[in-house]
């Protein structure tokens, strides 16, 4: 029998998915709401209005915290909205808004992106490092170059050099499953100019075309890879290749096929007269990729 003047003390908790559910109310009830947030779609487009609560929002986000609580015109408004963030949309913000009563949410390779873009705007730390562990669990061919460049917009340093890193080791794979015409120029100039690129210089070519055909807006193909034309090896392709595909496709002048095929042919005469000078040697002449001098051959995949 207990003494009487036992003082012990137990902590009792309720089951958690039944305060879980209370949260998914107060989510959903706007009975008690006194903040309406309009999220808004980009370039204006869809929105959507939500019933929620100040003291929630403050204390789960430090962006509605520093919206709500310092010297914004917000801070005394009943209404306030919220820009959906770049690569993101309003169902994605408004699930990270439930997310920030409930702390449970749904992600899947369709949708990581677009909530990560928003966690990311309303600055919710555990949701954003899940969402980039999800993402760097699963890296593969086919999302490479779009998780690559989400990362580089958001920021994710450690994310944004594994990804290249990626695209650099599959790259023959990658340039083909999807993604590498999304990649921005300067994207695409830095992984041509890397020496890691583990790629042949014809599969990159027809990259560059492809990248070409879909980002040369109003212009032309030759304009839209005016830029990545030289850091290819032209030199360093088949010479079948050169003629059939190269030459017809019109975007390569005839001096740099000239050069190209001429450092292939020194290249065949070096393996039998040692010290013969090539076109492309460091000393002068001409070069068919970027700067001067015979660029490095690209790793073969074997």
């Amino acid at each position: 029998m207990a003494d009487d003047d036992d003082q012990s003390t137990k902590t009792v908790t309720g089951p958690e998915g039944e305060l879980r559910k209370r949260m998914m109310e107060m989510f959903e009830d706007s009975e008690f709401s006194d903040l309406t947030v309009t999220v808004v779609g980009i370039n204006g487009g869809e929105s959507q209005n939500f019933a929620l609560h100040r003291c929630i929002l403050t204390h789960s986000s430090v962006y509605f915290r520093g919206m709500l609580t310092r010297d914004f015109k917000e801070a005394e408004q009943e209404k306030v909205k919220v820009q959906v963030a770049p690569g993101s949309s309003v169902a994605a913000t408004g699930q990270v808004l439930r997310y920030l009563y409930t702390s449970e949410i749904d992600i899947d390779g369709n949708s990581v992106l677009e909530i990560l873009a928003a966690a990311d705007l309303i600055q919710v730390d555990s949701l954003r490092a899940a969402c980039v562990d999800f993402l760097d669990n699963s890296l593969c061919n086919g999302n490479a170059c779009t998780i690559w460049k989400a990362s580089r917009n958001l920021e994710l340093t450690i994310l944004d050099g594994k990804a290249k890193e990626f695209i650099f080791e599959h790259a023959e794979k990658v340039l083909t499953a999807g993604g590498f015409d999304e990649l921005p120029k300067a994207m695409v100039v830095s992984l041509l100019a890397d020496e890691k690129l583990n790629a042949k210089e014809e599969s990159l070519f027809e990259a560059v075309v492809t990248w070409g055909e879909s980002n040369k807006g109003s212009g032309t193909v030759c304009d839209a890879v005016a830029d990545l034309l030289p850091h290819l090896r032209f030199d360093e392709m088949p010479h079948a290749f050169l003629h059939q595909r190269v030459r017809q496709s019109g975007l390569v002048s005839d001096a740099v096929l000239f050069d190209a095929a001429l450092a292939i042919l020194d290249e065949k005469t070096d393996k039998y007269e040692p010290g013969t000078k090539r076109a492309f040697d460091d000393q002068g002449g001409s070069s068919s990729g970027a700067g001067s001098g015979r660029a490095k051959k690209r790793r073969r995949i074997g």
